[in-house]
């Protein structure tokens, strides 16, 4: 800026989630899911598009940790909806005999800013690694029985303080 004027504040990055935002409010209550909803819906692979293809440059920690636990959240649905499993996710890429296979969280099928994942690496190596908050526990959903309901919100960077406070309540 010139002599005496004040530069605009740098314009706040976010990432539109309300597509995901809009099928979790139709297809998700109660902790319980539709997932054929889920895989029917053009939006929900246009979602999936988005997080691909999305830049966390300039995004805030706040809208990162967002974008983070959305992304966990669809490719958890998107790894049910992809295998048809319906009677526990424990059942993808289970363990037969001499066999290995390494599980359903370790299936690298998440592809979210412009990386390729598995539900492990965005757990463990980005989320508990890069984001230092308790409540990301409650607020990424395993598809199990005992893990936590599934919000039928999406997060935002605006609304995550609210949105991680009651997930952990």
């Amino acid at each position: 800026p010139a002599a005496g004027q004040v530069a605009a504040p740098a314009a706040r990055v976010t990432i539109d989630h309300s597509a995901f935002d809009a099928l979790l409010r139709a297809h998700a209550a109660d902790g319980l899911v539709d997932y054929d909803a889920f895989r029917q819906a053009p939006s929900f692979r246009r979602y999936l598009t988005l997080l691909e293809r999305a830049s966390l440059d300039g995004a805030d920690e706040q809208e990162r940790l967002a974008f983070w636990l959305n992304a966990y959240n669809a490719y958890t649905i998107q790894l049910i909806v992809t295998h048809g499993e319906r009677e526990s996710i424990r059942q993808i890429n289970r363990t037969f005999g001499v066999l290995r296979l390494k599980g359903p969280w370790s299936e690298p099928l998440v592809r979210a800013a412009g990386r390729r994942l598995t539900l492990d690496d965005v757990e463990h190596r980005i989320l508990r690694r890069e984001f230092h908050d308790p409540r990301i526990h409650f607020a990424l959903v395993s598809a199990s029985k005992g893990s936590p309901p599934l919000r039928a919100e999406a997060y935002t960077g605006a609304a995550l303080e609210r949105q991680l406070f009651d997930q952990g309540g």
